[in-house]
């Protein structure tokens, strides 16, 4: 069988991230002590009792928390004066359930299995989404989960996520506009047609894995595809963009053919600077959140947008 890997090109120049959900609500101020909150969806469908965490891009953890076992989201508190962009984090382990689309069943991790899903986002303001294919894009950026809150620095950049958002989106055949780590409405045993294009087409993954495997190892199938150096094994991929191309009617979405693409590096390449310049038009400022300033009566409120620069 005819192997094929895509080299990925990442380019050097610093660039805004593209404006992605957050998650939460406006700052809690309690005393001095001012705090933002921010909900996480992670989804292969929905997922109950994992861990989530978030971290600065230091890698300096700034809250966690555990995903409902009703709802499936998390709602974390970070401190106020955090400064995106902000990685979130979402571990299964032994005893973390998780709807599968495919087998239509509830599914509880078992001992010794595990799977870590990463997502980033720019600003607190929506929810966030926690998915195998926001995974991919961020492990493809040069975060390593093992590294957050070790002291170790992610050796990443924000035009490198918008290269490796392109990249997921080009070679599964996406629209340019498709937002990775937005927050999907999660399959559920009550809800097992959800009306986002995103919950739809995580429906479509679970339902097209490979025999006798389901949605947690293909969501880490994708996770381990890629080495240290950026190369994507593309089978996996390939064969989800033809998956994709027959139940685009179903999910709504306009889904083209990258088999061509994938066979073909140097018109890949292209293809993913294209998308890249889409992400970065759509890019908004970073937001930095600041220390509350108290209005006549005693509330407070948060203020001060900027733009922060990741090195």
């Amino acid at each position: 069988m005819i192997k094929f890997f895509v080299k990925l090109v990442f380019f050097l120049a610093s660039v805004a991230l593209t404006a992605c959900g957050g998650g939460g609500s406006d700052p809690v101020v309690t005393g001095n002590a001012s705090v933002t909150q921010t909900t996480t969806v992670p989804a292969l469908g929905a997922v109950y009792g994992a861990s989530v965490s978030v971290y600065d891009t230091k890698g300096q953890l700034l809250g966690s928390g555990t995903t409902d076992k009703v709802t499936g989201k998390a709602t974390l508190t970070l401190t106020a004066n955090s400064t995106g962009p902000f990685i979130y984090k979402v571990e299964l382990g032994a005893g973390s359930r998780y709807y599968d689309e495919g087998l239509e069943a509830v599914l509880t991790t078992q001992p010794g299995q595990s799977l870590t899903m990463l997502s980033v986002v720019s600003s607190l303001n929506a929810e966030v989404g926690v998915t195998a294919l926001s995974n991919l894009a961020v492990r493809l950026a040069g975060i390593h989960p093992e590294n957050l809150g070790q002291g170790v620095a992610p050796d990443f950049s924000m035009d490198k996520l918008n290269t490796a958002q392109a990249t997921v989106i080009s070679v599964l055949g996406l629209p340019s506009d498709f937002d990775l780590f937005a927050a999907p409405i999660a399959a559920s045993q009550t809800n097992k047609n959800p009306a986002s294009a995103y919950g739809k087409l995580l429906v479509q993954m679970a339902k097209h894995t490979e025999p006798d495997t389901n949605a947690f190892d293909q969501a880490a199938t994708l996770a381990t595809a890629i080495t240290a150096q950026g190369v994507v094994n593309a089978k996996a991929l390939q064969d989800l963009n033809q998956a994709f191309l027959g139940s685009a009617r179903t999910m709504g979405l306009i889904i083209s053919d990258a088999k061509a693409l994938i066979n073909d590096p140097a018109t890949l390449a292209q293809r993913v600077n294209l998308v890249k310049k889409a992400i970065e038009a759509r890019a908004k400022p970073l937001t930095t959140a600041v220390a509350p300033t108290p209005k006549a009566g005693g509330s407070a409120s948060m203020s001060g947008q900027g733009t922060a620069t990741l090195n």
